[in-house]
């Protein structure tokens, strides 16, 4: 009575990269830059370049894993399957953690400073807007959101 269960991959290269653009690329002005630039001293060409060097040899490790294990496409995955199941373990409660703080950082990040610019409305206004809306996309599903972001 066991099924086996599957993913249907209905994404392509170009709903990624525009999933990628549409939803980190403007949460990135209004909560990084600012701070990344003082931070680096005025070398944020240069800390953006080190993290992107960075960004791509995780990248690259992925590709190789992927195709080394090529069920899933999950760091819980390949450090249970490569390293430990311990590990694994660590891992996959490292990134539900990342996957709850994350958004909610977000949120309150972005209705903070959109409070900023519009102080006669409420910063929990915009925080509650934007997780309504955030919620409503994920709930129609990736295909949905996929579509919208291109």
């Amino acid at each position: 009575m066991a099924s086996e269960t599957s993913l249907n991959k209905s994404l392509t290269l170009g709903h990624v990269v525009f999933l990628g653009l549409a939803w980190m690329t403007p949460m990135i002005y209004f909560t990084v830059y600012g701070i990344a630039y003082q931070a680096s001293e005025g070398n944020l060409t240069q800390a953006y370049f080190l993290s992107f060097v960075a960004i791509f040899f995780t990248a690259f490790s992925y590709g190789v894993m992927s195709r080394t294990f090529p069920a899933s496409g999950s760091a819980y995955t390949y450090s249970a399957q490569s390293l430990h199941p311990r590990i694994g373990f660590l891992v996959g409660w490292a990134l539900q953690l990342d996957y709850l703080f994350s958004p909610l950082i977000a949120c309150l990040t972005f209705g903070i400073y959109l409070h900023e610019q519009f102080p006669a409305v409420p910063s929990s206004v915009f925080i509650v807007a934007l997780v309504l809306i955030l919620g409503v996309v994920n709930a129609l599903g990736v295909d949905f959101s996929a579509r919208l972001s291109k």
